[in-house]
């Protein structure tokens, strides 16, 4: 009866110990699941923090860029960069007046009579 009993009682402590290792196992993968979660949540923080600082640092220099921009080209046109021989926004005349003045270089009379709105051949109208 003794063998019994201790047999018994050694069953009752194994089947205890096995739930409770299933319970941890199952602790252990809620914890693993809230862990993932934990760091998907932190990308998405580091992610808006990055935007949210980009959006600030832009709110805070916009309009001291834009004013800068404005003297530029205050200074830039009143240099005579947009105009003269620079290349930036027109200098030099139009090229209609380029392509007359390459014809009558090259001997082409003719063709610049008629750029200039004279009659082909040579003679004016």
């Amino acid at each position: 009866m003794k063998l019994n009993e201790s047999l018994g009682e050694v069953q009752d402590i194994m089947r205890k110990n096995i739930d409770d290792l299933l319970l941890k196992g199952e602790n252990l993968e809620q914890v693993g699941s809230k862990a993932s979660a934990l760091r998907d949540q932190s990308d998405m923080f580091r992610k808006n923090a990055r935007y949210l600082s980009l959006q600030q640092l832009v709110k805070q220099y916009a309009v001291l860029g834009l004013v800068g921009l404005f003297i530029l080209l205050i200074l830039g046109s009143k240099l005579g960069f947009f105009s003269s021989g620079f290349g930036l926004f027109g200098g030099g005349g139009s090229s209609a007046s380029a392509a007359v003045d390459a014809a009558a270089a090259v001997g082409l009379e003719g063709v610049v009579n008629a750029a200039s709105g004279g009659a082909v051949g040579g003679t004016p109208a």
